[in-house]
């Protein structure tokens, strides 16, 4: 793409400095025609390929590509948020002294690595099984992780 765009820069450029260096004339409509020509034709020479269906070609180009690393940086990040916004809410709801820990990894899927959390550990002295219960229905609706496992764990 950019050496389409410094081709046609190029190209009225030179068509310009052309045209203002000739003398008036009869010659100089001649070569104005023939620059405009020039110019035209470079524009539209991407164009044929295109028509003709060839994918391949210079439309099909990007200059943008994925950063893989800062995307799994980001989905780390997004991890942790929310193991602390869990742990917090807890908190604010149970006991002061939950503990929430994630259990995550990488899997592999069609559109590339996904983030998944394969459980979800709750640490705490004061729950009763009535407040796992329902903990454990409000990760599997807000989290989408079925495994939840209660007891004491060292971070």
């Amino acid at each position: 793409m950019s050496g389409y765009l410094l081709s046609i820069i190029g190209v009225v450029l030179f068509c310009s400095v052309l045209t203002v260096v000739l003398p008036q004339g009869k010659t100089s409509k001649i070569v104005g025609a023939m620059a405009r020509l020039a110019c035209i034709i470079t524009i539209l020479a991407p164009l044929p390929a295109y028509f003709n269906g060839n994918t391949d070609g210079f439309f099909q180009k990007t200059s943008i590509e994925m950063d893989e690393d800062f995307i799994k940086y980001c989905s780390e990040l997004r991890i942790e948020e929310a193991q602390k916004n869990l742990e917090n809410s807890l908190r604010e709801k149970y006991d002061e002294n939950v503990s929430v820990l994630f259990y995550w990894g990488w899997e592999d899927c069609e559109e590339g690595e996904n983030i998944k959390v394969y459980q979800i550990s709750v640490s705490s002295d004061c729950l009763t099984e009535e407040d796992k219960a329902t903990i454990s229905r409000d990760i599997k609706e807000d989290y989408g992780v079925e495994k939840v496992v209660y007891g004491l764990f060292e971070e």
